[in-house]
């Protein structure tokens, strides 16, 4: 109520050269629920960047990939953005259609997914990042998911936390080899 005291600090944000630097390389953001709020800025903010580079410099760049779990078709929050010619490609994962068993969105790096292979592709071939955000449930199935797949081609899973610490030691990617927002 009126004259209360309210605590808030301001923290400055964590996704620095992935918005940066849109021509090094493609993200692939990984959400569910309200995680799509700062994947949505995120996004935005890097397809504003790559129409105003003119130099031909983003030729050739991977695209972005928004990888989302929801509910169902009518819980896809701003599928409307989602549809312009140069936002990133979709990948949706529904869990709760009735006509089908639940997948949720870290089922969509899972090991027969041809997604699996992709996001191996955009993180050891082209320098791509990979943005987490939504619940910590989530969060920590998806870390799980990624290692696995790299694990599958760097030589196991101690080889691939070793790559992903590394990768966020030389600021490719933050928080342990991704940024994770809760």
């Amino acid at each position: 109520s009126q004259g209360d005291r309210v605590h808030l600090w301001i923290r400055p944000g964590s996704f620095g050269d992935v918005v940066e630097n849109v021509a090094k390389g493609g993200v692939w953001c990984i959400g569910n629920g309200t995680g799509m709020a700062p994947l949505r800025g995120l996004l935005r903010e890097r397809m504003l960047r790559r129409a105003r580079l003119a130099d031909g410099s983003c030729d050739g760049c991977p695209r972005d990939v928004l990888a989302y779990g929801c509910r169902d078709p009518d819980d896809f929050l701003y599928r409307s953005e989602w549809e312009d010619v140069a936002a990133p490609r979709t990948c949706l994962a529904y869990s709760r259609l009735t006509d089908r068993p639940k997948t949720y969105v870290q089922h969509l790096l899972g090991s027969s997914s041809p997604h699996r292979v992709e996001l191996r592709q955009y993180v050891l071939g082209h320098g791509g990042a990979i943005i987490v955000a939504g619940g910590s449930d989530m969060a920590r199935e998806v870390r799980t998911a990624v290692l696995e797949a790299l694990a599958e081609v760097v030589g196991g899973m101690a080889e691939a936390r070793k790559l992903l610490k590394q990768m966020a030691a030389e600021g490719e990617m933050g928080g342990g080899g991704m940024v994770t927002c809760r």
